[in-house]
């Protein structure tokens, strides 16, 4: 026998996803430090344990709807996925697109199981590449484009990873900039797991 769902309980459902993606961007534009993040250049999405995009916030088609794409890998590379992780990718190589939008992926725990990946993707202000811009099309490979990030934890126990942070800073042009991007978005990620 299959069991219907109460339209009432499905809308409040889906009203509530909504509202806390749209709650995570509102977080990283008022908290970061670019103008290309507060220039609305992110985008927010819930996905299921399997990957499966449940909830997306208003943003560029190319960010949420295939956000996705850049957690799918996690749970392959990772057995030892914990609350309070958060994971960075930029990776085309692992499910990420443009190199510049930095995909920060929290999983979500319900009794010791992921259920959910709160996401935030936002355009960065500078990746580290040979010159001091974020679109490259004249760049011979991926390495010209930048700092890689496949898939990288970079919070263990909601604390940052220094070594991780100190690579960033270490190799962007914008340091303060970068990092309080990158605060921005974790908190987000962090504010959707809430």
């Amino acid at each position: 026998m299959s069991k219907k769902l109460d339209p009432i309980i499905f809308v409040t459902l889906a009203n509530r996803l909504d509202s806390i993606v749209r709650e995570a961007m509102q977080t990283c534009i008022r908290s970061s430090r670019s103008a290309v993040i507060q220039s609305r250049d992110l985008s927010a999405s819930i996905c299921d344990s399997k990957s499966r995009l449940v909830s997306i916030a208003q943003g560029l088609p190319i960010h949420v709807l295939t956000s996705n794409m850049a957690v799918a890998p996690i749970p392959e590379l990772f057995d030892d996925i914990a609350p309070g992780d958060c994971f960075l990718n930029n990776s085309p190589f692992h499910g990420a697109g443009h190199h510049a939008d930095y995909t920060f992926c929290t999983p979500v725990f319900f009794e010791d199981r992921i259920v959910f990946w709160a996401l935030l993707r936002a355009h960065q202000a500078d990746t580290g590449a040979p010159e001091p811009t974020v679109y490259l099309p004249w760049a011979k490979d991926i390495y010209e484009e930048g700092l890689h990030w496949p898939c990288t934890r970079v919070q263990r126990g909601y604390q940052d990873l220094t070594d991780v942070v100190r690579i960033g800073t270490s190799n962007i042009r914008v340091p303060e900039t970068w990092y309080g991007d990158f605060a921005a978005a974790v908190s987000s990620t962090r504010i959707a797991e809430k």
